[in-house]
């Protein structure tokens, strides 16, 4: 499981854009192309290398519950939690820990 206090930080050779809603990522050095729903494409614009997984995830919670997404799942912390190791498991994103 992903520390929470860990800081995400995008990879150095990825770039991005956001078409209608999903992040569309693309890391160079492997050739590789990720399309991301709508929750992963917030979770990927708050990625800045100084905030961390917990507060990424506080932040897309407040989003959404701004939004008025109804029956938010007590889950979403977890979700989030794996979806970090997901990226990071692809080479996506890097997690530095221990600060």
């Amino acid at each position: 499981m992903v520390e929470t206090s860990a800081i995400p930080a995008r990879h150095p050779g990825s770039s991005s854009r956001t078409m209608d809603g999903q992040a569309v990522i693309a890391i160079s050095e492997t050739a590789q192309i990720h399309i991301l729903n709508d929750v992963g494409t917030r979770v990927w614009n708050l990625i800045d290398g100084q905030r961390t997984v917990s507060e990424i995830t506080d932040l897309v919670r407040t989003q959404l519950e701004g939004e008025g997404y109804e029956g938010i799942s007590a889950h979403v912390s977890g979700d989030i939690e794996e979806f970090f190791e997901e990226i990071a498991g692809k080479g996506m994103i890097t997690l530095e820990t221990g600060h």
